[in-house]
């Protein structure tokens, strides 16, 4: 990226991933010098971030549970899934842009949907990178208020 430095001991910091090709050229006082070259991918880190609360009132104002990702790859491999305090799965979706609008169904009632009563319901992600260097399985809680 253009940067230098003729510091001991540099340090650099690189904003924006991608690709970058580094030189280490060093020189002693009596004159001697060496140089050593390589490449280096900086990647985008994996940030999610999941609500601990949400009201599906239909209000307008925060009616939808959905975590907020970044970093996370188009190719990658999605699981989103939420529980009742019985462990009965009343949410599931493969696609990070989908969320949870506070209904449930299950093979006890036909598979119908229904409003989820007010109360503390499990999440669980499953993220698995095609490389398999961000694999990861999260799992947490959200309240439901109406």
């Amino acid at each position: 990226d253009g940067t230098t430095s003729n510091e001991i001991n540099p340090l650099h910091i690189y904003n924006e991933p991608g690709f970058y090709y580094v030189t280490l050229d060093v020189s002693a006082e009596n004159g001697c010098s060496n140089s050593i070259s390589w490449s280096l991918f900086i990647e985008t880190p994996l940030n999610i971030y999941v609500p601990n609360s949400f009201s599906p009132n239909n209000d307008g104002l925060n009616d939808l549970f959905i975590p907020v990702i970044s970093g996370l790859s188009t190719t990658a491999k999605y699981h989103f899934e939420i529980y009742s305090r019985w462990g009965i799965k009343v949410f599931e979706s493969y696609d990070f842009t989908e969320g949870w609008l506070g209904e449930g169904s299950s093979l006890k009632d036909n598979g119908l949907n229904y409003y989820t009563k007010d109360g503390i319901y499990t999440w669980i992600i499953t993220v698995t990178e095609n490389d398999k260097t961000k694999d990861l399985k999260l799992k947490g809680h959200v309240s439901v208020f109406r």
